[in-house]
C-alpha cells in the first residue's frame, strides 16, 4: 500500500519510485478543491500505471485499511 507524498503533487511519487514498490493500492490525501489543485492529473496517472485500487481523501473521505487473518478490508466513509 502506498501512501502518495505530497498530497499527490506532480513532483512526487516518480516513476522510478513506483516501479520499485509497485504498489497494490495507493492513498492520496488531499481536500476537495484545495488551491494547489493536488493531486495533480499527472501524478495520478502514474500510480494507476501500477495500480487502478487508488483511493482518494477528497472522492473517498476518510479511509481505514484493516488487516486480519481474512486479509485486508478497506472501507470509506462514502462508501465500498
Amino acid at each position: 500500500m502506498l501512501k502518495a507524498a505530497h498530497h499527490g503533487s506532480s513532483t512526487s511519487n516518480s516513476r522510478e519510485f513506483l516501479e520499485i514498490t509497485d504498489p497494490d493500492y495507493a492513498v492520496i490525501m488531499c481536500g476537495q478543491g484545495n488551491s494547489y489543485n493536488h493531486p495533480n492529473k499527472d501524478a495520478v496517472e502514474r500510480i494507476r500505471k501500477h495500480t487502478d485500487r487508488i483511493y482518494r481523501t477528497d472522492l473517498d473521505g476518510t479511509i481505514v485499511f484493516t488487516s486480519s487473518e481474512d486479509g485486508l478490508k478497506i472501507k470509506t466513509e462514502k462508501g465500498e
